[in-house]
């Protein structure tokens, strides 16, 4: 579904496995922040940034505690700092899982 102006939020069945055809059908990304709700199975995380990182996109990963607390500015502030450590840009994607 789209949200706002250029960004789109994919919820469905299988997401997961299609998140590389996702992103190479919606983006020319070099590179991929993947941000994973720390309390997911590891393995969410560490399969979805094998199949985008086996696609050819640099993979670049930062995880959250699932809390009410870190829903706060402090935390956007370290995940813009991720994204900013990571060298993003404009045309590249973050996905979240959680």
């Amino acid at each position: 579904m789209p949200v706002g102006e250029g960004y789109e939020v994919v919820v469905a069945p299988g997401a997961l496995a299609s998140v590389p055809a996702i992103i190479a059908a919606r983006s020319n990304a070099r590179a991929v922040m993947l941000v994973a709700d720390a309390g997911l199975p590891s393995r969410v995380a560490d399969s979805a940034a094998a199949a985008i990182s086996a696609a050819g996109t640099a993979v670049h990963r930062c995880s959250f505690a699932p809390t009410e607390r870190d829903k706060s500015i402090a935390t956007l502030h370290r995940l813009l700092l991720a994204m900013t450590e990571a060298r993003l840009e404009r045309n590249d994607v973050v996905v979240a899982l959680g």
